[in-house]
């Protein structure tokens, strides 16, 4: 395997990741004002770091 192959698995699996970071947040520890606050900051960042790996924000 090629180093650029490893570091597309890589960004991927990453990009996979930051998709799916959503679903780790506690709903019953957290009003819906603060889930909603606490959503928005989990996109702004999530849009952050895909553009260091060069990838799509999606989510699942």
């Amino acid at each position: 395997m090629k180093k650029s192959d490893a570091k597309e698995i890589a960004r991927d699996i990453l990009q996979d990741a930051i998709g799916e970071a959503y679903y780790k947040l506690d709903t019953d520890k957290y009003s819906d004002d603060e889930q909603d606050l606490i959503i928005e900051y989990l996109e702004k960042e999530a849009e952050r770091l895909v553009k260091l790996i060069d990838r799509e924000y999606i989510t699942y």
